[in-house]
């Protein structure tokens, strides 16, 4: 029954829909806004676009670029362009926006992470995150979360699992298992790790820290909204 279930999934392409916006407006700096399926949202800006002597930059272009997620589990699905006439915009810069916006997501993780740590005690502890799903595929995303979390991040064998569960559920209700903690344990294969790389720790904190303190600073804010619309 677990290897149908593995079977069932395994050409299954799990991928996170993201949301894109850009904005390029003469003499203005260029914007890059993403959401994610749960509402996560990030922003990023590039130079001000310059006059386009040849090519000008084009919803459809930017979309091209915005389709190329590098590696990630992330996708392109939907692209709101306000784009002023006759503008170029180097392809090098929407790809380091693209990636700024990919990167940014990872600092919610951090917080999360953050939180758990000042809660519960981990002295003694090596901690490391276990990346499942289909973001658990990216190299790259994992890579990224490594370096922003500061900590080992981990994938198993067999990410899927949520089917998993649903196997072992279903192989315990029937007798095919006599205990669903140790079958768990049984069946969860470590298979990469990735670590954290310093100067990429080093270079990520400070954009992690600002994204933090983002949220003390404007919880006053978003308190007052929710009050004035109820």
């Amino acid at each position: 029954m677990l290897k149908e279930l593995r079977q069932l999934y395994k050409d299954e392409k799990q991928t996170i829909p993201l949301d894109f916006r850009v904005e390029i407006h003469k003499g203005r700096p260029a914007a890059l806004h993403g959401k994610d399926s749960e509402g996560h949202s990030a922003m990023a800006q590039g130079p001000a676009p310059q006059r386009a002597e040849t090519l000008a930059v084009t919803e459809a272009r930017c979309l091209e670029q915005l389709q190329k997620t590098g590696g990630t589990p992330f996708f392109c699905r939907r692209l709101d362009a306000h784009i002023d006439p006759g503008l170029s915009l180097p392809v090098s810069e929407l790809n380091q926006m693209r990636r700024a916006v990919v990167e940014s997501l990872a600092y919610e993780y951090k917080m999360y992470f953050d939180i758990i740590r000042e809660t519960i005690s981990l002295d003694g502890c090596k901690p490391y995150v276990l990346s499942v799903g289909g973001g658990a595929k990216s190299a790259l995303m994992n890579q990224i979360k490594a370096d922003v979390l500061g900590v080992p991040i981990r994938t198993l064998k067999n990410p899927d699992t949520g089917a998993l569960g649903c196997g072992v559920i279903a192989g315990y209700g029937v007798g095919l298992y006599d205990s669903i903690p140790k079958t768990v344990d049984r069946l969860t294969v470590f298979q990469d790790e990735f670590i954290p790389d310093p100067q990429g720790c080093e270079a990520y904190q400070l954009y992690a820290a600002a994204y933090r303190k983002s949220f003390d600073h404007l919880r006053p804010l978003y308190t007052f909204l929710q009050k004035a619309q109820a």
